[in-house]
């Protein structure tokens, strides 16, 4: 009896701590759960949602989670994704790759580099539905963290849903 409440208790708050952005589903993973909003911009086109690690000053983090959805349908272009990340990092090289592909998603990896010198590494899943499109970014300037931070939120955006 123990372990069906136990069983349905996860399985009710696990639920309860996910979000929903214009029917996809993510959540933070558990090395995050206790990130807050930095940031929350909502028009008629869309919304975009930063989370931050608590107690970081917004204008100084060094590591965020984002969310952005917006009217515009997206086929989920990979030359495309890597265009945004060019113009958001001008005078950067950008490095880019697809980690999985389907119809309706696009999950990847980039890093920009200064001199040769990597500065930011990221990972991005975009979703594209009736709607509109909706994309989820890990966005950090450690460096050192890449290799940890990877499995944690690359596993994340594998477990969104729409």
């Amino acid at each position: 009896m123990k372990y069906l409440f136990t069983l349905l208790s996860c399985l009710a708050f696990g639920c309860a701590f996910a979000e929903t952005i214009q029917h996809v589903e993510y959540h933070l993973p558990k090395a995050a759960e206790n990130w807050v909003v930095g940031n929350k911009l909502e028009s008629e086109k869309g919304t975009t949602i930063i989370y931050i690690p608590p107690g970081v000053e917004r204008q100084n983090a060094k590591e965020f989670f984002g969310v952005n959805s917006n009217c515009l349908t997206s086929k989920n272009d990979p030359a495309s994704i890597k265009v945004g990340l060019a113009r958001s990092f001008p005078n950067m090289n950008i490095d880019f790759r697809v980690l999985e592909q389907d119809k309706d998603s696009i999950a990847y990896e980039w890093s920009a580099q200064e001199n040769g010198i990597e500065k930011t590494h990221g990972w991005g899943r975009a979703f594209s539905n009736k709607d509109g499109s909706v994309v989820l970014g890990y966005y950090t300037e450690d460096i050192s963290n890449v290799p940890q931070a990877r499995s944690i939120w690359v596993q994340a955006l594998k477990e969104a849903r729409q």
